[in-house]
């Protein structure tokens, strides 16, 4: 179901910035993107700094949505 489906190797972990452009786009038409989301939160933050584009974030986006998400809570 995910539109990133079969191209995981587009953003290499580490790297940010190579392919991130599109894997941006192809996540802003992605249908699970929420589900990205809450799946990216919910790895350890070791494999969040490893790097790589989930639901349309880099590394540095999903540590301070997960600050955020924890203030709230």
């Amino acid at each position: 179901r995910a539109a990133c489906g079969g191209l995981a190797d587009l953003v290499a972990p580490g790297d940010d910035h190579r392919g991130a452009g599109k894997a941006r786009a192809i996540c802003a038409s992605c249908p699970v993107v929420e589900e990205c989301l809450d799946y990216a939160l919910g790895l350890p933050v070791v494999m969040v700094r490893q790097g790589g584009i989930f639901a349309g974030r880099g590394r540095a986006e999903l540590e301070r949505e997960r600050r955020a998400r924890r203030a709230v809570a």
